[in-house]
């Protein structure tokens, strides 16, 4: 799969949240909530917690007749819902992630839900400088025209695919659809340091870039190319279609 290096990218905000969508009324009273796993590790390697502060956009399609995913497209039944902590939840000392509209499971024993996801890892859910997102029902969470160089310092994460789900799971501690969040970019940390010890000498660092990096891509979960039983989709980011230099530090004095 080609790897494409994209500048460690924050953001501003420019539109609202996709708005969620009323359900099928063919639902019963067991309401949809949401399992936030850590992110980027499995659970029993001691990942980092999703912060109860986040929020993330959600998208689940219906499948009926003993239909599966991927083998089967399904029709839409959360359409880019933002999900975020309850706050009653929070006061009884645990979280639980839902939609300011209630969502439910279907009745049918025949009927399932899919669900993709997407987040900043933040509590905002906008991206900058023409990005958009949307969600295929087999292939997954896409973003085009993700530009690095608008949306600084933003760590894009995509989830698993929760694929053929009839009700909330009990895993990571709490019960829902299971989420487990892991990270589309990279981030660099640099260490510095002489090549020996200079008794008396003091060295001043003034400037570290890279320079003609790809700024702007097209990112593609290909859910659907995924055969396990887990759907862990690391996806592809395609060439870009801008360069740019990124200066981490750049200045005239010593340090």
């Amino acid at each position: 799969m080609k790897k494409v290096f994209l500048i460690a990218a924050a953001v501003v905000a420019l539109a609202a949240c996709s708005k969620n969508e009323v359900l099928p009324s063919s639902s019963i009273n067991n309401e949809i909530s949401f399992n936030v796993a850590p992110r980027t590790k499995a659970p029993a390697s001691d990942p980092s917690a999703f912060g109860v502060n986040n929020h993330f956009i959600s998208y689940a399609y219906f499948l009926t007749d003993d239909k599966k995913w991927p083998t089967d497209s399904g029709s839409i039944y959360i359409n880019g819902a933002e999900v975020k902590s309850t706050a009653d939840a929070a006061a009884r000392g645990r979280y639980v992630w839902k939609a300011a509209n209630s969502y439910y499971w279907p009745k049918s024993e025949k009927s399932s839900l899919t669900f993709f996801a997407w987040s900043k890892n933040t509590n905002e859910c906008v991206l900058a400088g023409g990005a958009t997102v949307s969600c295929d029902p087999k292939k997954g969470i896409a973003f085009t025209d993700y530009d690095v160089t608008s949306n600084k310092n933003v760590d894009l994460l995509v989830a698993d695919v929760a694929a053929n789900k009839h009700g909330n799971d009990t895993l990571y501690t709490y019960s829902g659809v299971p989420t487990l969040f892991r990270h589309k970019l990279s981030y660099v940390i640099f260490k510095v340091k002489t090549e020996k010890e200079y008794a008396g000498k003091e060295f001043a660092l003034k400037s570290i870039k890279f320079v003609d990096l790809g700024s702007k891509a097209s990112y593609d979960q290909k859910a659907d190319s995924v055969t396990a039983s887990v759907y862990n989709t690391v996806g592809e980011w395609a060439t870009p279609t801008a360069k740019a230099d990124q200066v981490y530090f750049n200045t005239t004095d010593p340090v």
